[in-house]
């Protein structure tokens, strides 16, 4: 019975050193964040996000979501939290245009409902949606280029079952980019 313990408490705290992977080599960290079992929901402090997509962006509280249209995003002045870009405009999003302006944005970009792809299809020129399949991948993917080249990414999934999923996603991605923000300044 002490060895079935030992066993379980082993397993366990592998899975949990899993769920963060840093790759040394390159200097990229991977995040893996899994949704909370709570009603899906942010109290931090007030964040702006840019929202690209075709519809207008989900009604959440506490957060402001500007639409935005990826082609006037660079020379767009107004000082954001980060991006999101929603399912319904990824084949605007993966075109070689943007591949540039995703790799020195000045702040986190998170790629809503990519579960089924790459973030690769984004941020590597001649690659698409339509190329790089991922199955299992985070329903949300993050990536951040730092100004000294170090590169950050984030995989987040949903809690299994989840209603309103990207709305609970955006809540993710703001505690996601409230807590980089704060290791930042620290």
């Amino acid at each position: 019975m002490k060895l079935f313990k030992c066993l379980i408490v082993g397993l366990s705290a592998l899975a949990l050193v899993a769920c963060q992977s840093q790759d040394t080599a390159s200097g990229n960290e991977t995040e893996d964040t899994g949704a909370s079992e709570e009603e899906a929901s942010y109290d931090g402090k007030p964040l702006v996000f840019a929202y690209a997509g075709e519809d207008e962006p989900p009604e959440v509280e506490n957060l402001e979501l500007v639409p935005v249209d990826l082609a006037e995003l660079e020379s767009d002045e107004r000082d954001y939290d980060g991006l999101i870009v929603s399912k319904d405009a990824f084949d605007t999003a993966d075109e070689n245009e943007y591949v540039e302006f995703y790799e020195q944005s000045p702040y986190p970009i998170f790629f809503l409902g990519a579960d089924e792809t790459h973030i690769h299809a984004f941020l590597m020129e001649d690659l698409s949606v339509g190329t790089v399949n991922n199955e299992g991948a985070g329903y949300v993917q993050g990536v951040y280029n730092s100004p000294d080249g170090e590169k950050k990414t984030w995989d987040i999934y949903p809690e299994e079952g989840e209603e309103n999923v990207d709305e609970a996603m955006i809540y993710e991605i703001a505690d996601v980019v409230e807590t980089f923000q704060n290791e930042q300044e620290a």
